[in-house]
């Protein structure tokens, strides 16, 4: 059809490289494991770098301000700090998915398309059956595959869509499922119907403008109870 093609790859000289028109390559180094979490996360550095391109060239006062450099660096910031918490992590995932065969993600919005991509990982790591799903659609179908003890990770990034994700857990963990939530602490300040096992912050950033967010792993357990009175948020 003639329409220009652009590829945005890690391999010089893959099959998508030799098709398009235009190749854009990550450079993010040999991918040894098999999740190759450093191409995915050099994906998204690569098209933060193309979107503000292309809104700099139709003039787009947002895309010519804003600092991309500078907020890439907070990332790595930030993933550095996280990994930092790892002993919290792996403690919450033995305690969700050591003896699991099946496991869920879900979100909404930006969230949905992490849950996608973090399901994929975790199959390809551990095997385990992992699917994630638009959390605004699980009474379509989905919502029956959640049983007693099933485990979910429900993601909340979006204050404009956190309550009707809490929803969602909510119907989940109606169910039997064990939740664990990560969520931004711009989404924690009015989330009071979670007792929450650990309030520990994990630093999160994202790229669009909202910098220094922390991230808190809630786990959730059922029935639902609300918080005591504290100035925490839950």
């Amino acid at each position: 059809m003639g329409i220009p093609s652009l590829t945005v790859t890690n391999v010089p000289g893959s099959t998508l490289s030799r098709e398009a028109n235009h190749t854009m390559l990550l450079h993010a180094g040999p991918e040894i494991a098999v999740a190759s979490t450093k191409a995915y996360t050099a994906q998204i550095a690569a098209l933060a770098f193309l979107a503000k391109a292309v809104g700099e060239a139709n003039g787009n006062e947002k895309a010519q301000t804003f600092d991309l450099v500078h907020e890439l660096s907070i990332v790595a910031q930030s993933i550095e700090s996280t990994l930092s918490e790892k002993e919290l992590i792996d403690s919450k995932v033995r305690e969700l998915l050591e003896t699991t065969r099946n496991a869920f993600y879900i979100g909404r919005g930006q969230d949905y398309y992490v849950a996608m991509e973090a399901s994929l990982k975790l199959k390809e790591i551990s095997y385990i059956q992992c699917e994630g799903f638009a959390a605004g659609e699980l009474k379509h179908g989905t919502i029956a595959l959640i049983e007693d003890g099933t485990p979910v990770l429900a993601l909340l990034s979006d204050p404009v869509l956190a309550n009707h994700t809490r929803g969602n857990i909510q119907e989940v963990a109606a169910r039997g499922a064990k939740v664990l939530t990560i969520a931004e602490e711009k989404c924690c300040q009015r989330y009071r119907r979670y007792r929450s096992y650990d309030r520990t912050p994990l630093p999160l950033t994202n790229l669009n403008g909202r910098t220094n967010a922390t991230s808190r792993l809630l786990c959730n357990p059922s029935p639902w109870t609300r918080c005591g009175q504290t100035t925490e948020p839950c």
